[in-house]
């Protein structure tokens, strides 16, 4: 296993204190948990919760 492979301090303490209704869907390097709202978030490095996908304008809202 490599440094890369490893979960940050950060990381493990940020999963320890999950906000309410949230759930660990992996432990993986980065770790996945969902929210509250189902929505899908990935543990930064520094133990930072973000979207693990952003909202993508329309095609057709970018083409006008």
């Amino acid at each position: 296993m490599s440094e890369t492979d490893r979960l940050t301090r950060r990381q493990v303490r940020a999963l320890k204190e999950l906000p309410e209704r949230h759930e660990i869907v992996s432990a993986e390097v980065p770790p996945i948990v969902r929210g509250p709202r189902g929505e899908w978030l990935r543990v930064t490095l520094g133990g930072r919760l973000v979207p693990v996908v952003q909202s993508v304008k329309s095609y057709l809202q970018v083409n006008e």
